[in-house]
């Protein structure tokens, strides 16, 4: 008896320890009890979000209908096959539904507990919101791709430039395994007649 009342107070000193750790971080903490869908979070959930306490159901459901419905079924999904597997490490990044009806990119993680035989039951976690991020990855990702038009493409046509064209050439030339025949006009306004090349 004296050793159930040690495993108990060890638990609830370790659910202190939790809630104080939750409490202290600006992440959006959560405990997701799997079994029965309801859900906890730290009052910084409400406060990164922008949202108020009554404003979200603490249900796995009130979570899931915040997903942006385009990421909804992939995180579905993906949540399946992580339950089905034996991994206890979960992460993902979608978007979320701020309170105030916009759109935030957050990476999810969690640590799922499983009973003894792999069911899972409870997961704990938190969100954090990426969007900064998010941003910063697509404009260079923008200006990577302008810059790689503009090293192959002529700016005032939008025609492939000659390096472009060169290379296209030299790769038909490799792989095509017949004759190549090409015809080559060079137009000059000034000129009265355009010059043409055969090769």
């Amino acid at each position: 008896m004296s050793e159930r009342i040690r495993d108990q107070e060890r638990l609830e000193a370790s659910e202190q320890r939790f809630q104080l750790v939750a409490r202290a971080t600006s992440d959006a903490v959560f405990d997701w009890n799997i079994v029965t869908g309801e859900s906890w979070r730290t009052d910084s959930f409400d406060a990164l979000f922008g949202y108020r306490s009554a404003e979200m159901p603490a249900t796995i459901e009130g979570w899931r209908e915040r997903v942006h419905p385009e990421d909804r079924e992939r995180v579905d999904a993906r949540l399946a096959s992580f339950f089905a597997s034996t991994e206890l490490e979960w992460q993902d990044t979608y978007r979320f539904r701020r309170g105030d009806g916009s759109w935030s990119f957050v990476m999810d993680r969690g640590r799922l507990e499983r009973d003894a035989e792999g069911k899972p039951l409870r997961m704990l976690g938190g969100m954090v919101d990426v969007t900064h991020q998010h941003e910063i990855e697509e404009v260079l990702h923008e200006q990577e791709g302008r810059l790689a038009w503009q090293a192959s493409h002529d700016e005032l046509t939008g025609l492939l430039n000659r390096g472009a064209l060169l290379s296209s050439l030299e790769h038909l030339i490799r792989t095509s395994g017949c004759p190549v025949s090409l015809l080559y006009m060079e137009i000059d306004e000034t000129a009265p007649h355009p010059s043409v090349h055969r090769h």
